[in-house]
């Protein structure tokens, strides 16, 4: 139960909240925490050390780019209508 006036455990109720939100929805939990909705950044690897040439090099970031593209557009497809 919450509790209302200066004793009250709004911030445990809003943690806890935040916590099982997280496990059930993931990153669309840290609405709660943001009040925005949260857009993951792309962050591509650096493959260069790897040997690969540079062809290989620009299909791995494509994938890693798609990838991040599907995340968004399922996050987005998670919201509330």
């Amino acid at each position: 139960m919450l509790k209302y006036g200066k004793g009250n455990n709004f911030y445990s109720f809003q943690q806890a909240l935040y916590r099982k939100a997280l496990r059930d929805y993931g990153d669309l939990a840290k609405l709660i925490t943001l009040n925005k909705y949260y857009e993951p950044t792309l962050d591509l690897p650096d493959f260069t050390g790897l040997g690969l040439t540079t062809a290989e090099v620009m299909v791995m970031q494509q994938e890693a780019l798609k990838e991040h593209s599907k995340l968004i557009a399922k996050m987005k497809l998670d919201r509330p209508k």
